[in-house]
Order: structure tokens, then C-alpha cells, then sequence
């Protein structure tokens, strides 16, 4: 045992450890690991999350909500909300080299709607 306190791992700031994982992946590519070209899937899709989050993204969006008060039963109107997200990217490969790996995600990420229809052939 080292005497570290695993608590302390929250001391590493976000951007030390996006810095020292690109630089892992950059070393890597220097050593040829990865090919020139590759065959693979991308998706954006946004984490919601609160305002309380430090450097969280916001967008104003518009929604259509259930009036209330002198309007009729079950008529729409729109309104402008303000979304706080972080835009979550992931790239994966199609098994073409043997690697195979999974990505967690939510039922209703882009992501998972699209592995839905690729597995039904879809695409």
C-alpha cells in the first residue's frame, strides 16, 4: 500500500487528465498503433444536466408545453427553455482490426437509436 487515499483523485483537475489522455493517444499514434484510415461511426448527443455544473454548456431551446388558463383543453404553445448539457462524443470503430468494445448509452441517445437500426439492417 502506497498510504494515498483514493479521495484524493478528485484533486486531478479535468483538464491535467484530458491533457494526459491525449498525449497517451498521441504517443501511441507515433508508434504506429493506429491505421492511416479507419471505417467508423460517430454521434453527438447531449447530457443534460443543471446550471450548477462549472463550464456546462446552455442552449435556449424552444418546447411545446400544454397550455393552461383561457386556452383550449390540450392546445400547445411554445416556450423558451434554457438547456444545460455537455455535448458527449464518441467514435467507434467497426470490428474491421478484431478490437470490440461497447459504449454504455441511454435508450434515447442518437447513438443507441442508430445501433438499433443498424442492427436491424437498416442502414
Amino acid at each position: 500500500m502506497c498510504g494515498h487515499d483514493a479521495n484524493h483523485i478528485v484533486t486531478i483537475t479535468p483538464i491535467r487528465i484530458k491533457n494526459f489522455f491525449n498525449r497517451c493517444i498521441q504517443q501511441l499514434a507515433k508508434q504506429g498503433l493506429f491505421p492511416k484510415k479507419i471505417h467508423a461511426v460517430c454521434d453527438c448527443t447531449l447530457y443534460e444536466t443543471t446550471s450548477k455544473f462549472k463550464r456546462c454548456g446552455s442552449v435556449i431551446r424552444k418546447v411545446k408545453v400544454k397550455a393552461r388558463g383561457y386556452r383550449k383543453s390540450g392546445e400547445l404553445k411554445e416556450v423558451l427553455v434554457t438547456l444545460y448539457a455537455w455535448k458527449v462524443w464518441a467514435i467507434y470503430e467497426i470490428d474491421q482490426q478484431g478490437i470490440e468494445f461497447i459504449i454504455p448509452l441511454k435508450r434515447n441517445m442518437d447513438a443507441a437509436k442508430d445501433a438499433r437500426q443498424l442492427a436491424l439492417g437498416y442502414f
